[in-house]
């Protein structure tokens, strides 16, 4: 590539002084507070702003001011994973009191170069590649780059007055990106905020109270409940027969909700409370499992689906039907995806997720929607960490129940309105993705000498570069003669002290 006028062509370890690291230290699980010595965590710099709430407090106060944290310094990650490692920040304030990690460098630049500049160039697609490429290790969750490697890393280097302009310019376009990307990431949050909302209101009939008023004469939910109840009982009483036995010597019991561990909503009048069992079937029992490696084996056009949704496809199918999937074994506290979700039509389920059929006429949707929004934590068994959901436990979870036609309206309700979030959701996902374009095409104009005007009175890098080193080689044989010049004069006081 052609440079630009007074641009050149160095490396990154040209440009800097020196590379400081801290080191390891034993650490609490608990942010520092008050007068507690911090170390920064590798999450602490990343690709946006310096992070000082991403620490750990030390176990032992051994503070080394040297290893402090101030303005103006250049934090380097030279251990994260792939995507990571290699990011670097400018710290905007002191923090007196948080330290280095072994895993955090510091770069000391010289005059040759713009801290900020140094750190929008290591930014660039050309270091990113150099550094992803030499960084060591097999784990994909953390890699390492050497101090040589970084030293290594090239750099095109314009004039310094030009490097002033450049960050100047980059950091007025990433002030405008970052707050807006900023906001759109809080999006999310929000969103599920508002899903939740929408769904509480949908179970405690408050969504269609307007559709009640406009329609007092439906059936009410006990007479579906009755309905389904007895086509459940006759199915029991078929199978009995089936199998030679009499029904009126045996005892059904039909499905009863869990009440006792729930708090006791009010419904409306026309609504019941029920079990999951009185509106779904469960077909647990025809679910198989299949290894992904047999899975690469058979590779086919119907989806194969897990615990939280499709994790491959397969040649053939064991269901064909709309069905509710539940997610059986999995970390549901403060899980964010939901419990449970719709599938349609010739599928594989394997053994990590229920498998419902709806009864009775009740929508697919609505059983799904009523498992999103009902808690199922009281329900669970085995450790937090990988709590399980049993399907006993599962088809006795209590739900609220709308009358059939009231219940179809909901459902076209949340569909608008969980349809909307969704779309609000990928909208945002999409801005943030043409925001990260935007710096990146703003990076790229940068370091092709394109987003700044070139000025023919700047001194050109190359020169200040010759200067500079030329100013070091002077400075070392400095540092060197004057320890000779001690030397000397004391070996010749000594030759004389034995002289006399």
């Amino acid at each position: 590539m052609t440079l630009p006028a007074g641009w050149t062509t160095t490396t990154v370890g040209k440009v800097i002084s020196r590379i400081e690291a801290g080191k390891s230290e034993k650490t609490l699980e608990r942010q520092p507070s008050g007068d507690d010595v911090g170390v920064v965590k590798v999450s602490a710099v990343t690709w946006g702003e310096f992070d000082p709430d991403e620490s750990k407090a030390v176990a032992v106060d051994r503070f080394d001011p040297t290893k402090s944290i101030r303005k103006g310094d250049l934090l380097f990650s030279r251990a994260n994973t792939v995507e990571l490692v290699g990011a670097v920040v400018h710290v905007r304030q002191d923090h007196p009191r948080l330290m280095l990690s072994d895993k955090i460098l510091r770069l000391v630049v010289d005059d040759a170069v713009e801290s900020r500049y140094l750190m929008f160039a290591l930014r660039t697609t050309r270091a990113r590649r150099h550094l992803e490429e030499k960084a060591t290790g097999t784990s994909t969750s953390m890699r390492n780059v050497t101090q040589e490697t970084l030293r290594e890393t090239p750099l095109l280097l314009p004039p310094i007055n030009e490097q002033r302009r450049v960050v100047a310019k980059l950091d007025s376009i990433f002030v405008q990106t970052r707050g807006a990307k900023t906001r759109l990431e809080r999006l999310p949050a929000l969103l599920d905020k508002l899903k939740r909302s929408i769904l509480a209101a949908a179970f405690r009939g408050e969504l269609t109270a307007d559709w009640r008023a406009a329609h007092s004469d439906v059936e009410p939910a006990s007479t579906l409940l009755d309905r389904i109840r007895a086509v459940c009982r006759g199915g029991w009483e078929a199978a009995l027969r089936a199998k030679g036995k009499d029904p009126t010597k045996a005892k059904y019991e039909p499905p009863t909700a869990d009440l006792q561990t729930v708090p006791q909503a009010e419904l409306p009048p026309t609504w019941a409370r029920i079990s999951v069992a009185d509106v779904a079937e469960c077909l647990d029992a025809r679910r198989v499992p299949i290894s992904r490696g047999d899975r690469d084996k058979r590779p086919g056009p119907y989806p194969y689906y897990g615990a939280n949704g499709q994790v491959g496809d397969i040649d053939d199918y064991i269901f064909d039907d709309e069905l509710v999937l539940v997610t059986e074994d999995e970390t549901f506290y403060g899980r964010i995806k939901p419990i449970a979700y719709r599938v349609s039509g010739k599928c594989w389920v394997n053994n990590h997720a229920h498998v419902l059929r709806p009864l009775g006429g009740v929508g697919a949707d609505l059983i799904c929607y009523a498992l999103m929004h009902y808690p199922v934590e009281p329900w669970l068994s085995g450790t937090t960490g990988r709590a399980k959901l049993t399907q006993f436990d599962l088809m006795r979870l209590p739900i609220g129940m709308p009358p059939l036609e009231e219940a179809r309206e909901i459902e076209d309700r949340l569909n608008s309105a969980l349809g909307a979030i969704a779309a609000l959701r990928v909208a945002s996902q999409h801005s943030i993705a043409r925001f990260d374009s935007v710096e990146r095409t703003a990076l790229a104009k940068a370091f092709r000498g394109e987003l700044v005007e070139q000025d023919p009175a700047d001194e050109p890098a190359a020169v200040l570069l010759d200067r500079i080193r030329a100013d070091a080689e002077h400075a070392a044989e400095t540092s060197v003669a004057k320890p000779t010049r001690g030397v000397t004069k004391s070996i010749s006081s000594d030759r004389r002290s034995i002289g006399t």
